[in-house]
């Protein structure tokens, strides 16, 4: 999941996003994924989530999949999100349910099946995220939701017990329907344990994540575990906030050279002790500055 690079003034950095796409494919990603909670896409107005996907499409390399994320708390901008990413060039779309509390059911179904036919016919994943939104789908909901609409060919798990919810997933979906993990990969090796084919991470260790899923499915799971617990104080860290996860992607992201700045579209939670923790957490998993490779813009 790419951050959106802002200045301080809050003005999109549009140069950053070059270097930030080559970074995530020179790790060996095996797609990008736009416009998320992690992207900041609640602080964008419609016009410059447009634009975002429209610079993106023509930075990234032909053959690299691009997941647009198109959630919105009215149906109509969702809608035109998803027909405008289907434009553009999109690989997937990916809806989170409007974060409005108590909506009732079938409106959220009606919401759906809109935006899915406003993909169409490109594919869709469901994003279940109640801990980052307040709302819940649940593995019936989007089971349903794919038996009606064919275009629904993954499902984005952020519910917890993670393991718990990613097996339901996956049994009740099948093998038509793809289930990701999610969740900053806090839970990386216990969502694809219970049948995730992948997770959308951050962008700030793509080597690490990479390296991991790798390891994990040629089989040399001790490998796995070693990457992934080396790695985990740094996730533990990040993922106290949605925005504290933003901040700390950034910050890391910035000091490696790859953004120009670590600016947020929101007060920055990281104070002296807090960036001075965000450091050693990387030191453990990356080394020394010294001692890294070059990561320069």
């Amino acid at each position: 999941m790419l951050p959106t690079p802002f200045d301080d003034a809050g003005r999109i950095l549009w140069d950053d996003f070059p270097p930030l796409v080559s970074h995530q494919l020179h790790n060996g990603v095996a797609a990008l994924s736009a416009l998320g909670l992690g992207g900041e896409a609640s602080r964008l107005s419609v016009e410059e989530r447009l634009e975002v996907t429209e610079r993106l499409m023509d930075i990234i390399p032909a053959g690299t999949p691009l997941l647009v994320g198109v959630s919105a708390d009215d149906t109509p901008t969702a809608c035109r999100l998803a027909a405008h990413a289907a434009d553009a060039g999109a690989a997937a779309v990916m809806a989170a349910p409007p974060d409005i509390q108590g909506m009732e059911r079938e409106a959220l179904w009606n919401h759906y099946l809109a935006v899915c036919d406003a993909a169409a016919p490109l594919d869709v994943m469901v994003q279940d995220a109640p801990a980052f939104i307040g709302v819940s789908l649940g593995a019936r909901f989007i089971a349903e939701l794919a038996s009606v609409r064919p275009n629904v060919r993954y499902a984005k798990s952020e519910a917890f017990p993670a393991a718990e919810h990613a097996a339901e997933l996956c049994a009740m979906l099948g093998a038509r329907v793809g289930v990701f993990g999610g969740g900053s990969a806090l839970h990386y090796l216990d969502v694809l344990d219970a049948g995730a084919i992948g997770i959308i991470p951050g962008c700030e260790m793509p080597a690490e994540f990479t390296g991991i899923f790798e390891a994990y499915t040629a089989g040399r799971r001790e490998e796995a575990e070693e990457r992934f617990a080396r790695l985990q104080p740094l996730l533990v860290f990040e993922t106290q906030t949605l925005d504290i996860f933003i901040a700390s992607s950034k910050a890391i992201l910035k000091d490696l050279g790859v953004l120009s700045s670590d600016a947020l579209r929101a007060p920055n939670p990281l104070g002296p002790v807090s960036r001075e923790t965000l450091k050693r957490h990387v030191r453990r998993v990356l080394g020394p500055p010294a001692d890294r490779p070059g990561k320069g813009r």
